[in-house]
Parts: C-alpha cells; structure tokens; sequence
C-alpha cells in the first residue's frame, strides 16, 4: 500500500489560491512502473496526483535553515483549513521580492507590480516549490523512500519534484506523458529532461493515447505550444524591462493580461495590479 496525496484543483484561476491536500491510502496502478528494473515491491511510496508527488527520507546537511524541517502555523486566514499540516521542509529561497514592473504601453494610472517566484530557486524555480514544502515534508513523515508524479514530458512541476526528492535522498520516478513518437524513441537530454536525469530521477514515457485511457483529457492547442506572437511578446518583455517570462504559464498570463489592458483600458485605469510569477 502507498500514501497517495490526492490534490483537487483550485475552484478559481487566481495565482494566489491554495489548493487542498487530503490524504488517503491507495495502491499504487502504474503496472509499468512497478514491473520496472530497479523498483522494489517492498518500499513505501508516495503517490501525489494532478502532476505533484512527494516520499520520504531523511534531509541532506542544511546551512541557513535550507532543507531544514519547520513548524507550520498558518496564517489567520488559513487556520479553518482542515488538515493543518504540521511541518515544512525548507527548500525555497523564501521569501521572494515584489518590486514594480514598468511594461510598455500600460493604461494611464496603472500600476503593474510583480511578484518574483522565478527567484525562489534555479531548479526549483516559480511557486511550484510552495507546495513541495508540504508535499515532501508530509511524504517524509509517512516513511516514503520514493516519490512518483505524472506531467507533461516538460513538465516543470516534474523537474521540480525530482530536484526536491534529490535534495531529501528521495527516489523519484516520473511518469511523462508525450507523443508516441517520441515514447516510442526517447528525445535524451532535452530542456527539462536533462535536469530530471541528472539529479537520477526514474523516467517512463507513456504516448498520450496510453494515458488517456486513464482519465486524461487533454485541451487547447497542447502542452508547451505558443503562438509566434505570444514568442514576440517574451522576447519584447525581457529586451524592454529584464524580466524573462516562461513561455508555457507566466507568458502565457501576461500575453493575454496585456491584451486585454489595450482592448479595455478603462477597466484598468487606476487600478494597481500584482502578478505572480
């Protein structure tokens, strides 16, 4: 049997929403995976679904409070939630700074801020590493010796569980959804692949048709794909204020933030505005 965090997604699209963990006893489905060279019958794993996993060993050396284990007390607005987790594990440079953002062509009066989460940590970088902290401490405290995770094959919430299981001497093994092409011949050391082999992380690439007859719905124009304006407006972001946006989510968000501020300026007008990266 294995522990599977089992995470609902938000009701609401804000960056700021926290999403709610319920913790529940599963038996681990991947057949594939648990047929694998290398993987134990006999270990404890945790299994975090909607593309986040957590397992449990013990931290590295910490210097600064990094990788050490904290107490959690919740803020105020926090504290009705039910289960409180008890304690986190350190591994974000945290917090992170807000500081405005002089884009170009803002509607008069606006004032645009942003919220750096990019700065929370190279492999670990963006708000991803958040959740981690409780993810990985609430694997830790269940005795889970592995982690297992499912995303896109570029998935940067998989990098991001492979480096925080790496860190906590954690096995990992991700589950990366991709075309049957390249299931069937594995790209290598490609963006966030590389990361993920290096720091060892256990990879299985499954076509989308295979992953789709277990649940997955896949919308829109696909994982990772962008338009050549939506590029354009990346590129003229970072040559004009320094800030480099991620293609897949924050570009994405402040491509259509824009737009809709030079469509509807009057909505804007006055407004202060912080955007989490």
């Amino acid at each position: 049997m294995s522990s599977a965090i089992v995470l609902r997604p938000p009701t609401c699209a804000s960056a700021t929403t926290t999403t709610a963990a319920t913790i529940v006893s599963a038996k681990t489905t991947f057949s594939g995976l648990l047929a694998a060279p290398g993987f134990h019958r006999n270990r404890t794993c945790t299994t975090i679904c909607c593309s986040m996993d957590g397992g449990g060993a013990m931290p590295a050396v910490h210097i600064g409070g990094f990788l050490s284990k904290k107490r959690y007390d919740p803020p105020l607005w926090a504290s009705h939630l039910r289960p409180v987790p008890s304690h986190t594990f350190s591994l974000g440079h945290l917090p992170t700074p807000i500081h405005r953002w002089n884009l170009p062509n803002l509607p008069e009066d606006t004032e645009l801020w942003i919220k750096r989460d990019d700065l929370s940590g190279m492999q670990l970088s963006g708000n991803k590493v958040r959740k981690l902290e409780f993810l990985m401490a609430d694997a830790v405290a269940s005795g889970a010796d592995c982690v297992i995770t499912v995303g896109g094959i570029q998935s940067n919430h998989c990098r991001a569980t492979a480096v925080a299981a790496r860190y906590l001497n954690l096995d990992c093994y991700l589950i990366l959804r991709t075309s049957k092409v390249l299931a069937d011949r594995d790209p290598g050391l490609i963006g966030n692949l590389l990361v993920e082999r290096l720091v060892g992380a256990h990879i299985d690439l499954v076509s989308k048709e295979e992953y789709a007859k277990i649940g997955s719905v896949v919308k829109g124009l696909g994982y990772a794909m962008n338009t050549a304006e939506e590029l354009r407006f990346v590129k003229d972001v970072a040559a004009a204020t320094g800030v480099v946006l991620d293609p897949v989510y924050s570009g994405k968000a402040a491509y259509g933030m824009l737009r809709d501020m030079t469509a509807n300026p009057t909505k804007w007008k006055k407004r202060k505005v912080v955007t989490i990266l």
